[in-house]
Protein backbone atom coordinates (compact mmCIF):
# COMPACT_ATOMS: atom_id res chain seq x y z
CA UNK A 1 0.00 0.00 0.00
CA UNK A 2 2.59 2.42 1.06
CA UNK A 3 4.52 1.90 -2.40
CA UNK A 4 1.15 2.51 -4.23
CA UNK A 5 1.11 5.71 -2.54
CA UNK A 6 4.34 6.66 -3.24
CA UNK A 7 3.62 5.61 -6.80
CA UNK A 8 0.41 7.81 -7.35
CA UNK A 9 2.48 10.88 -5.39
CA UNK A 10 4.65 10.60 -7.60
CA UNK A 11 2.33 10.75 -10.66
CA UNK A 12 0.63 13.59 -9.06
CA UNK A 13 3.65 15.62 -8.67
CA UNK A 14 4.38 14.85 -12.25
CA UNK A 15 1.24 16.21 -13.61
CA UNK A 16 1.20 19.37 -11.50
CA UNK A 17 4.61 19.82 -13.41
CA UNK A 18 3.42 19.43 -16.47
CA UNK A 19 0.25 21.41 -16.53
CA UNK A 20 1.56 24.27 -14.46
CA UNK A 21 1.84 27.32 -16.88
CA UNK A 22 5.22 28.30 -15.03
CA UNK A 23 6.61 24.87 -15.10
CA UNK A 24 8.05 24.94 -18.73
CA UNK A 25 9.91 27.53 -20.82
CA UNK A 26 6.87 29.47 -22.84
CA UNK A 27 6.78 29.94 -26.32
CA UNK A 28 8.95 32.79 -27.97
CA UNK A 29 6.71 34.97 -30.03
CA UNK A 30 9.48 37.09 -32.53
CA UNK A 31 6.57 39.37 -33.83
CA UNK A 32 5.09 41.96 -32.02
CA UNK A 33 7.82 42.33 -29.24
CA UNK A 34 7.11 44.58 -26.01
CA UNK A 35 9.37 47.62 -26.96
CA UNK A 36 8.18 49.77 -24.63
CA UNK A 37 10.27 50.61 -21.37
CA UNK A 38 8.52 50.78 -18.15
CA UNK A 39 8.63 54.06 -15.87
CA UNK A 40 7.40 52.94 -12.55
CA UNK A 41 4.20 54.66 -13.05
CA UNK A 42 1.98 51.69 -13.50
CA UNK A 43 -1.10 53.45 -15.08
CA UNK A 44 0.89 54.73 -17.91
CA UNK A 45 2.99 51.07 -18.05
CA UNK A 46 0.36 48.91 -18.33
CA UNK A 47 -0.36 51.42 -21.47
CA UNK A 48 2.65 51.39 -23.17
CA UNK A 49 2.88 47.54 -22.76
CA UNK A 50 -0.44 47.47 -24.43
CA UNK A 51 -0.34 49.76 -26.96
CA UNK A 52 3.00 47.54 -28.78
CA UNK A 53 1.02 44.45 -28.99
CA UNK A 54 -1.94 46.58 -31.74
CA UNK A 55 -2.75 44.07 -34.14
CA UNK A 56 -1.12 41.10 -32.84
CA UNK A 57 -4.02 38.03 -33.32
CA UNK A 58 -1.19 34.73 -32.02
CA UNK A 59 -3.70 34.91 -28.66
CA UNK A 60 -1.65 31.72 -26.92
CA UNK A 61 1.66 34.05 -27.13
CA UNK A 62 -0.78 36.06 -24.05
CA UNK A 63 -2.10 32.80 -22.16
CA UNK A 64 0.62 31.78 -19.89
CA UNK A 65 0.77 28.46 -21.43
CA UNK A 66 -3.09 27.56 -21.23
CA UNK A 67 -3.26 27.09 -25.61
CA UNK A 68 -5.60 28.68 -27.60
CA UNK A 69 -8.65 29.68 -25.13
CA UNK A 70 -10.11 33.08 -25.15
CA UNK A 71 -7.42 35.53 -24.38
CA UNK A 72 -8.97 39.60 -23.17
CA UNK A 73 -8.42 38.70 -19.67
CA UNK A 74 -4.97 36.85 -20.15
CA UNK A 75 -3.86 39.80 -22.31
CA UNK A 76 -4.68 42.18 -19.54
CA UNK A 77 -2.78 39.79 -16.86
CA UNK A 78 0.18 39.32 -19.76
CA UNK A 79 0.62 43.63 -20.18
CA UNK A 80 0.40 43.59 -16.47
CA UNK A 81 3.44 41.48 -15.82
CA UNK A 82 5.33 43.08 -18.63
CA UNK A 83 4.85 46.35 -16.63
CA UNK A 84 6.03 45.20 -13.79
CA UNK A 85 2.67 44.75 -11.68
CA UNK A 86 2.36 41.75 -9.94
CA UNK A 87 -0.43 39.64 -8.85
CA UNK A 88 -1.02 41.52 -5.86
CA UNK A 89 -2.47 44.05 -8.27
CA UNK A 90 -3.79 42.11 -11.07
CA UNK A 91 -4.23 38.32 -10.19
CA UNK A 92 -3.75 35.83 -13.20
CA UNK A 93 -6.61 34.60 -14.16
CA UNK A 94 -8.78 34.03 -17.67
CA UNK A 95 -11.89 35.33 -15.99
CA UNK A 96 -13.46 39.25 -17.33
CA UNK A 97 -14.62 39.39 -13.61
CA UNK A 98 -13.36 42.23 -11.36
CA UNK A 99 -13.08 39.16 -8.59
CA UNK A 100 -11.66 37.01 -10.75
CA UNK A 101 -8.84 39.67 -11.70
CA UNK A 102 -8.26 41.05 -7.93
CA UNK A 103 -9.77 44.78 -8.43
CA UNK A 104 -11.99 46.76 -7.17
CA UNK A 105 -15.33 47.01 -8.95
CA UNK A 106 -17.24 50.54 -9.92
CA UNK A 107 -20.06 50.39 -12.28
CA UNK A 108 -23.61 48.75 -12.71
CA UNK A 109 -24.90 46.39 -10.21
CA UNK A 110 -26.06 42.65 -11.71
CA UNK A 111 -29.94 43.62 -11.73
CA UNK A 112 -28.78 47.24 -13.92
CA UNK A 113 -30.43 48.92 -11.47
CA UNK A 114 -28.17 51.99 -11.38
CA UNK A 115 -26.14 53.61 -13.56
CA UNK A 116 -22.37 54.08 -13.64
CA UNK A 117 -21.55 56.87 -12.31
CA UNK A 118 -17.89 56.24 -12.22
CA UNK A 119 -15.61 58.22 -14.72
CA UNK A 120 -12.31 55.88 -15.56
CA UNK A 121 -8.82 56.73 -15.46
CA UNK A 122 -6.21 55.61 -17.75
CA UNK A 123 -4.97 52.41 -16.80
CA UNK A 124 -8.57 51.43 -15.31
CA UNK A 125 -10.02 47.57 -16.26
CA UNK A 126 -13.19 48.24 -18.27
CA UNK A 127 -15.86 45.32 -18.21
CA UNK A 128 -18.42 44.86 -20.99
CA UNK A 129 -21.29 42.78 -21.03
CA UNK A 130 -22.95 42.43 -24.87
CA UNK A 131 -26.23 40.93 -24.30
CA UNK A 132 -26.97 42.68 -20.92
CA UNK A 133 -27.60 39.41 -19.24
CA UNK A 134 -24.60 39.93 -16.63
CA UNK A 135 -25.67 38.17 -13.36
CA UNK A 136 -23.67 38.24 -9.57
CA UNK A 137 -20.61 36.06 -9.58
CA UNK A 138 -19.05 35.77 -6.53
CA UNK A 139 -20.15 38.98 -4.95
CA UNK A 140 -22.88 41.47 -5.26
CA UNK A 141 -19.84 43.83 -6.28
CA UNK A 142 -18.81 40.90 -8.91
CA UNK A 143 -20.39 39.94 -12.16
CA UNK A 144 -19.69 37.71 -14.77
CA UNK A 145 -18.64 39.58 -18.14
CA UNK A 146 -18.61 38.54 -21.71
CA UNK A 147 -15.26 40.73 -22.03
CA UNK A 148 -12.30 43.13 -20.65
CA UNK A 149 -10.23 45.29 -21.79
CA UNK A 150 -7.42 48.67 -20.76
CA UNK A 151 -8.95 51.94 -20.85
CA UNK A 152 -6.45 54.35 -22.68
CA UNK A 153 -8.53 57.47 -21.98
CA UNK A 154 -11.43 59.80 -21.52
CA UNK A 155 -12.58 62.47 -24.10
CA UNK A 156 -15.26 64.29 -25.18
CA UNK A 157 -17.60 61.75 -23.31
CA UNK A 158 -16.21 58.96 -24.91
CA UNK A 159 -13.91 56.32 -23.15
CA UNK A 160 -10.59 54.86 -25.08
CA UNK A 161 -9.57 51.61 -24.72
CA UNK A 162 -7.25 49.15 -25.95
CA UNK A 163 -8.33 45.19 -25.44
CA UNK A 164 -6.93 41.93 -26.86
CA UNK A 165 -9.17 38.86 -28.65
CA UNK A 166 -11.40 41.56 -29.98
CA UNK A 167 -13.40 41.41 -32.87
CA UNK A 168 -15.48 43.62 -34.60
CA UNK A 169 -17.73 46.71 -32.59
CA UNK A 170 -20.93 44.40 -33.65
CA UNK A 171 -19.70 41.93 -31.45
CA UNK A 172 -19.37 39.39 -33.87
CA UNK A 173 -16.48 36.48 -33.24
CA UNK A 174 -15.14 33.98 -34.50
CA UNK A 175 -12.37 33.82 -37.56
CA UNK A 176 -14.12 36.17 -39.89
CA UNK A 177 -14.25 38.75 -37.56
CA UNK A 178 -10.26 39.38 -36.96
CA UNK A 179 -10.03 38.94 -33.51
CA UNK A 180 -6.72 40.68 -32.41
CA UNK A 181 -5.22 43.30 -30.11
CA UNK A 182 -7.24 46.70 -30.78
CA UNK A 183 -8.04 50.08 -30.10
CA UNK A 184 -11.82 50.76 -29.69
CA UNK A 185 -14.22 53.23 -28.80
CA UNK A 186 -17.54 53.52 -26.77
CA UNK A 187 -19.76 56.48 -24.85
CA UNK A 188 -19.38 56.59 -21.62
CA UNK A 189 -23.15 55.93 -21.43
CA UNK A 190 -23.25 52.83 -23.76
CA UNK A 191 -25.13 49.95 -22.31
CA UNK A 192 -22.47 47.73 -23.37
CA UNK A 193 -19.99 48.94 -20.57
CA UNK A 194 -20.71 46.80 -16.90
CA UNK A 195 -18.27 48.66 -14.82
CA UNK A 196 -14.98 49.09 -14.59
CA UNK A 197 -11.92 47.60 -12.75
CA UNK A 198 -9.31 49.56 -10.03
CA UNK A 199 -6.05 48.07 -9.69
CA UNK A 200 -4.34 49.11 -6.89
CA UNK A 201 -1.75 50.65 -8.97
CA UNK A 202 1.19 52.35 -8.01
CA UNK A 203 1.70 56.10 -9.63
CA UNK A 204 -1.52 58.08 -10.97
CA UNK A 205 -2.65 58.79 -14.51
CA UNK A 206 -1.61 61.66 -16.39
CA UNK A 207 -4.23 63.26 -18.04
CA UNK A 208 -4.72 62.76 -22.02
CA UNK A 209 -5.68 66.37 -22.23
CA UNK A 210 -7.32 67.86 -25.76
CA UNK A 211 -6.01 66.72 -29.55
CA UNK A 212 -4.60 69.91 -31.20
CA UNK A 213 -2.53 70.49 -34.55
CA UNK A 214 -0.63 72.14 -36.87
CA UNK A 215 0.36 72.13 -40.40
CA UNK A 216 3.16 73.73 -42.04
CA UNK A 217 5.19 73.84 -44.93
CA UNK A 218 9.15 73.01 -45.98
CA UNK A 219 9.53 75.61 -48.68
CA UNK A 220 6.52 78.86 -49.14
CA UNK A 221 8.12 78.86 -53.23
CA UNK A 222 9.29 75.36 -54.83
CA UNK A 223 9.87 75.07 -58.31
CA UNK A 224 7.93 72.17 -60.42
CA UNK A 225 9.01 68.50 -59.35
CA UNK A 226 10.77 69.20 -56.82
CA UNK A 227 9.70 67.94 -53.31
CA UNK A 228 7.26 69.90 -50.86
CA UNK A 229 6.74 68.24 -47.25
CA UNK A 230 4.72 69.08 -45.09
CA UNK A 231 4.52 68.61 -41.62
CA UNK A 232 2.03 67.63 -39.09
CA UNK A 233 2.72 68.56 -35.28
CA UNK A 234 -0.14 67.66 -32.70
CA UNK A 235 -0.80 66.35 -29.54
CA UNK A 236 -3.03 63.40 -29.21
CA UNK A 237 -2.92 62.78 -32.44
CA UNK A 238 -2.74 59.67 -34.34
CA UNK A 239 -4.08 59.91 -38.06
CA UNK A 240 -4.49 62.81 -40.24
CA UNK A 241 -6.12 63.38 -43.22
CA UNK A 242 -4.75 66.02 -45.45
CA UNK A 243 -6.78 68.32 -48.55
CA UNK A 244 -4.56 70.08 -51.36
CA UNK A 245 -6.22 72.38 -53.18
CA UNK A 246 -5.40 74.27 -56.40
CA UNK A 247 -7.09 77.02 -57.58
CA UNK A 248 -10.06 76.32 -54.91
CA UNK A 249 -10.78 73.02 -56.23
CA UNK A 250 -9.51 69.29 -54.59
CA UNK A 251 -6.10 69.00 -55.99
CA UNK A 252 -5.65 65.88 -53.58
CA UNK A 253 -6.97 64.04 -50.90
CA UNK A 254 -4.52 61.71 -48.48
CA UNK A 255 -4.65 59.74 -45.44
CA UNK A 256 -1.33 60.46 -43.27
CA UNK A 257 -0.41 57.81 -40.53
CA UNK A 258 2.84 59.81 -40.14
CA UNK A 259 4.19 63.54 -39.06
CA UNK A 260 4.99 64.91 -42.30
CA UNK A 261 4.07 63.94 -46.10
CA UNK A 262 5.74 64.45 -49.19
CA UNK A 263 4.16 66.12 -52.52
CA UNK A 264 5.44 66.61 -55.89
CA UNK A 265 3.77 69.13 -58.49
CA UNK A 266 4.25 69.36 -61.88
CA UNK A 267 1.92 72.24 -62.74
CA UNK A 268 2.88 75.82 -61.68
CA UNK A 269 0.21 77.74 -59.26
CA UNK A 270 -1.08 78.20 -55.44
CA UNK A 271 -1.70 75.84 -53.50
CA UNK A 272 -3.29 75.29 -50.07
CA UNK A 273 -3.99 72.60 -47.63
CA UNK A 274 -5.70 71.82 -43.97
CA UNK A 275 -5.49 68.72 -42.25
CA UNK A 276 -7.64 66.61 -40.20
CA UNK A 277 -6.29 65.06 -36.83
CA UNK A 278 -8.15 62.42 -35.29
CA UNK A 279 -7.09 60.48 -32.16
CA UNK A 280 -7.20 57.25 -33.57
CA UNK A 281 -9.14 55.04 -36.43
CA UNK A 282 -12.85 55.72 -34.95
CA UNK A 283 -12.46 59.29 -36.10
CA UNK A 284 -14.73 59.64 -32.80
CA UNK A 285 -12.53 62.88 -32.10
CA UNK A 286 -10.60 64.90 -34.41
CA UNK A 287 -9.50 68.79 -35.15
CA UNK A 288 -8.80 70.88 -38.02
CA UNK A 289 -5.46 72.52 -38.95
CA UNK A 290 -5.27 76.53 -39.95
CA UNK A 291 -4.73 76.68 -43.83
CA UNK A 292 -1.66 77.04 -45.16
CA UNK A 293 -0.62 78.59 -48.78
CA UNK A 294 2.32 78.32 -51.26
CA UNK A 295 3.32 78.66 -54.78
CA UNK A 296 5.07 75.85 -56.94
CA UNK A 297 6.67 78.03 -60.06
CA UNK A 298 8.18 76.67 -63.82
CA UNK A 299 11.13 75.05 -63.69
CA UNK A 300 10.65 73.79 -67.16
CA UNK A 301 13.38 71.41 -68.74
CA UNK A 302 13.66 71.50 -72.79
CA UNK A 303 11.23 68.99 -74.41
CA UNK A 304 9.73 67.94 -71.40
CA UNK A 305 6.33 67.90 -72.80
CA UNK A 306 4.91 65.56 -69.93
CA UNK A 307 6.21 67.11 -67.19
CA UNK A 308 8.49 63.95 -65.89
CA UNK A 309 11.93 65.38 -65.53
CA UNK A 310 13.20 64.20 -68.97
CA UNK A 311 12.94 64.43 -72.18
CA UNK A 312 12.50 61.29 -74.70
CA UNK A 313 10.22 59.34 -76.70
CA UNK A 314 7.38 60.05 -74.30
CA UNK A 315 7.68 63.71 -74.90
CA UNK A 316 7.32 63.25 -78.78
CA UNK A 317 4.42 60.82 -78.23
CA UNK A 318 2.52 63.30 -75.97
CA UNK A 319 3.26 66.41 -78.40
CA UNK A 320 2.00 64.35 -81.02
CA UNK A 321 -0.86 63.57 -79.59
CA UNK A 322 -1.83 67.63 -78.70
CA UNK A 323 -1.10 68.45 -81.84
CA UNK A 324 -3.71 66.64 -82.88
CA UNK A 325 -6.22 67.60 -80.81
CA UNK A 326 -6.14 65.14 -78.12
CA UNK A 327 -6.93 66.24 -74.39
CA UNK A 328 -4.12 65.89 -73.14
CA UNK A 329 -1.57 66.95 -69.82
CA UNK A 330 1.17 69.14 -71.53
CA UNK A 331 4.00 71.68 -69.70
CA UNK A 332 2.83 74.64 -71.96
CA UNK A 333 6.36 76.78 -71.55
CA UNK A 334 8.26 74.42 -73.36
CA UNK A 335 5.95 73.24 -76.31
CA UNK A 336 7.40 75.94 -79.05
CA UNK A 337 10.56 73.96 -78.98
CA UNK A 338 12.17 75.82 -82.16
CA UNK A 339 10.77 78.80 -80.41
CA UNK A 340 9.24 80.94 -83.51
CA UNK A 341 6.40 81.66 -81.46
CA UNK A 342 3.71 79.25 -82.61
CA UNK A 343 3.20 75.54 -82.02
CA UNK A 344 2.95 73.10 -84.43
CA UNK A 345 4.37 70.20 -86.70
CA UNK A 346 7.62 72.16 -87.11
CA UNK A 347 8.23 71.95 -83.30
CA UNK A 348 7.47 67.64 -83.57
CA UNK A 349 10.19 67.70 -86.12
CA UNK A 350 12.90 69.69 -84.60
CA UNK A 351 11.60 67.24 -81.74
CA UNK A 352 12.02 63.96 -83.31
CA UNK A 353 15.70 65.76 -84.84
CA UNK A 354 16.51 66.16 -81.17
CA UNK A 355 15.64 63.02 -79.91
CA UNK A 356 17.64 61.58 -82.90
CA UNK A 357 20.50 62.86 -82.23
CA UNK A 358 21.41 65.70 -84.77
CA UNK A 359 22.54 69.16 -83.82
CA UNK A 360 19.83 71.63 -83.40
CA UNK A 361 18.78 73.18 -80.73
CA UNK A 362 15.16 72.80 -78.67
CA UNK A 363 14.21 75.72 -76.32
Amino acid sequence: MLMKRKLISALLALFVVVSSPFALPLPVFAAYENTYENTGNQREDIIGVALTQLGNSTGNKYTFGNGNVSWCAYFVVWCARQAGIDSSIIALNGYATADDLGVEYRGRPADRSEEINYIPQRGDLIFFDWEDNGFCYKSPASFYGDHVGIVEYVAGGFVHTVEGNCGYMDGSTGPESGLCVRRRVFSLDSVDIKGYGIPNYQGDAIPVGETTVELSVAKPVVASREIQTLTFAGTNCGIYTLRIYKDGSVFKTETVFQDSYEVVFSDPGVYSAYCTAYQDATCQVSVNSEMVTWTVVSSSIAGDVNGDGITNNKDLTRLMKYLAGEDVSVVGSVLDVNSDGVVNNKDLTRLMKYLAGAEVYIS
